[in-house]
């Protein structure tokens, strides 16, 4: 896929495909099992904590957790789940929520 094509993308589920296949190339999946997967997504979690310090950059913070929803989409894709589905009824869910708590 160019460049071009890449700025494109509009869907979640062509989104989700795009990082799936992506880490596939990177060898990604072919180390990981699941342990590894939450430990590496809350080890991006914690980069992106790190970017909020006095030394991180906005942008840099962005970035990081930009790397936590892609770990997320290109778990979706490997499962073959269906993201956009997951994550409109999350929202559904939140909305009917009193109140959040701590």
């Amino acid at each position: 896929m160019t460049d071009n094509e890449k700025e494109n993308i509009v869907t979640i589920d062509e989104m989700v495909q795009e990082v799936l296949e992506n880490a596939q190339e990177k060898g990604l999946w072919d180390k990981v099992d699941l342990s590894r997967f939450y430990a590496h997504l809350m080890s991006e979690v914690c980069e992106a904590l790190a970017e909020c310090s006095a030394y991180g950059t906005e942008r840099n913070e962005q970035l990081e957790l930009a790397d936590v929803v892609l770990m997320v989409m290109s778990y979706f894709g490997k499962q073959e789940w269906d993201l956009k589905s997951a994550l409109l009824e999350k929202m559904k869910i939140n909305k009917a929520r009193s109140h959040v708590e701590d």
